[in-house]
């Protein structure tokens, strides 16, 4: 007896949907694509239970008679491709043809449509891949199909499903990814009948950018187009002051197909450079036109992962194409609202803080190094003498601590504090030791049962996508105990009304945009512990002192005297180190005294 069999059509459908059908945001994927390839104007979404309870599309496209919208669900059944050579230049956004069928194979499907020369149209039901009726039907010219109880017949598969709220984002998340490949089309999404999502149709990219980061992220977007040979890139990239912290809002469209391409993502974020911190990303939307020839779809069922003949000439031009771009003063945080910017000193590249008299400068007795008495107009704090102090006396035990025996004695631009001690010379970065400090205070001020807050005089509306907004509304009591106070003010607008205390007006709107991408990113149940990191990292990188901000003696003596009280010193939050040292023993190999 043969032990090699053929499978079964259902079981066959079944192995099929594994591939296509990973989640309900691929069934949707799917079925939306299907109704582009069709030629649609107006595509409606709906959703509900995340999809796993309801999922219909409905379109104006071009329809099937009877005899077609039967076979659509048999294997490999496509009107997409013909023969092998139409597989060298794809140009429609499904062709394998496993889609239905596997859709199908896996749950209930209710399917009405009709082609614009016909005077009716035809209504099929299938379940589990089983056709139960198919009947002519009133309709207008399009398709509209329902599929029902999602994974009914598969529970070893509703298992690894996450939570009806975190399936309903990843649909959102597809559908504007696909919205914006498609500016021409009116995308319209309703979950749990409520519109979560509309793209206006009109052609114009700003106007879908709109509908899915809100109209103040779309209008501040800097374009970018270039070209050659073979490939072109054109789109929209973020000012370096927009930038996330994920690379979640970074959209690739190749010939018209959303695709998932680490490469060329990689190459937008070095496009950057040294624009963004680490850790930050941009928001990018990037449409690539290449030869059909050099590109394969036919990588994996989903499509959304393809290989292309030559991805290192796509990379460089990518790369450089977004750095040019960003070569404009529109990247320059607050330049119209600033009036002037941080001009170095020409004369010198080291600021002395303070010289006093020969007298003031002569050390204490025993070799102690003294900090003079005297200081620059306007620095010495009201009410207070700046008495003498010894900072380092080796004749003391214990005294060459390294912050113990630090003294200011300079400042250098941008960011840098000198220092020295019994350790040697410091450089400390202002802005990362300052970060290091407020991360500690927000991480107290913030991990208590009851978080103090402070009511805005003028609430702060901020845009967000439909996405960010239904995740906010979903966790407006969270946010609450971390001393956020949120309401809706309308589709995809919030409204702030109280900020923890000590957080300023201008540092609150972004800290709650990482706050929703940390949550949407996570995909899984957050613990407070890991929310109050993220947001006092996120608040202290923004009220920390910035680049280019001349410190003070008085600035310069607390900075070292509040980091030596922080239990992490060395580092800020995100890692960087926050204060080096350049040791005795160096400085005698640099001057040649070994």
């Amino acid at each position: 007896m043969p032990r090699i069999k053929v499978l079964d059509e259902a079981t066959a459908n079944q192995i099929a949907a594994g591939e296509v059908v990973e989640r309900p945001s691929s069934v949707v994927k799917e079925l939306v694509e299907n109704s582009l390839d069709a030629g649609s104007t107006r595509i409606t979404a709906e959703v509900r239970g995340g999809g796993l309870q309801l999922i219909k599309i409905t379109d104006n496209g071009s329809g099937m008679d009877e005899a077609d919208s039967v076979i659509a669900f048999q294997r490999h059944a496509t009107s997409k491709i013909k023969s092998l050579a139409d597989i060298e230049n794809i140009c429609s956004l499904g062709f394998r043809g496993e889609a239905l069928p596997s859709i199908a194979s896996v749950s209930k499907i209710e399917m009405i449509t009709r082609p614009p020369e016909n005077n009716s149209g035809t209504r099929l039901e299938i379940e589990g891949g089983r056709l139960l009726s198919g009947v002519p039907a009133g309709c207008p010219p399009g398709t509209a199909i329902t599929v029902t109880d999602l994974f009914f017949n598969t529970p070893a598969r509703l298992k690894y499903m996450k939570s009806k709220s975190t399936e309903a984002g990843q649909i959102t998340d597809i559908i504007s990814r696909l919205a914006l490949a498609r500016p021409d089309v009116s995308i319209k999404l309703v979950n749990e009948g409520r519109t979560a999502f509309h793209t206006p149709g009109t052609g114009n990219i700003v106007d879908a950018l709109s509908s899915v980061y809100g109209a103040e992220t779309a209008r501040n977007m800097i374009k970018l187009e270039a070209g050659e040979e073979s490939m072109a890139v054109h789109g929209y990239i973020c000012p370096p002051s927009l930038s996330r912290s994920t690379r979640r809002n970074i959209t690739v469209i190749i010939n018209g197909r959303y695709v998932r391409n680490y490469l060329i993502s990689t190459a937008i974020i070095e496009g950057f450079g040294t624009l963004i911190p680490h850790g930050r990303f941009p928001i990018a939307l990037i449409y690539i036109d290449i030869s059909p020839e050099i590109l394969d779809v036919n990588v994996h069922p989903s499509k959304m992962v393809v290989r292309v003949s030559g991805e290192s000439n796509l990379f460089n031009l990518v790369r450089r194409t977004v750095t040019a771009s960003l070569r404009t003063e529109r990247v320059i945080p607050g330049l119209d609202e600033a009036g002037e910017k941080y001009q170095p000193d020409k004369t010198a590249g080291f600021k002395i803080f303070e010289r006093g008299p020969a007298a003031a400068r002569d050390p204490l007795t025993h070799g102690g190094v003294t900090v003079p008495d005297t200081v620059l107009p306007g620095l010495r704090p009201a009410g207070q003498a700046f008495a003498q102090k010894t900072i380092w006396d080796k004749s003391q035990s214990g005294t060459d601590d390294l912050f113990d025996s630090a003294y200011p004695i300079g400042f250098l631009p941008p960011t840098y504090v000198l220092a020295g001690s019994a350790r040697g010379l410091l450089i400390i970065d202002h802005h990362a030791a300052h970060e290091r400090i407020l991360y500690e205070k927000f991480l107290k001020a913030l991990g208590g049962d009851r978080v103090d807050a402070q009511i805005l005089l003028v609430p702060l509306a901020i845009s967000l996508s439909p996405h960010e907004c239904r995740v906010a509304e979903e966790f407006l009591e969270y946010f609450s105990t971390l001393g956020i106070s949120m309401e809706g003010l309308g589709p995809g607008s919030l409204l702030i009304r109280e900020i923890p205390s000590g957080l300023s007006r201008k540092s609150a709107e972004e800290i709650v945009r990482d706050l929703l991408e940390y949550i949407i990113e996570s995909g899984r149940k957050i613990q407070r512990e890991d929310v109050v990191k993220k947001m006092a990292a996120s608040a202290a990188c923004r009220e920390a002192v910035k680049s280019g901000t001349r410190s003070t003696t008085e600035e310069a003596w607390a900075i070292i005297d509040q980091l030596k009280k922080t239990e992490v010193p060395y580092t800020c939050p995100h890692g960087r180190p926050t204060i080096i040292i350049i040791g005795e023993q160096e400085l005698k190999n640099r001057f040649k005294r070994t």
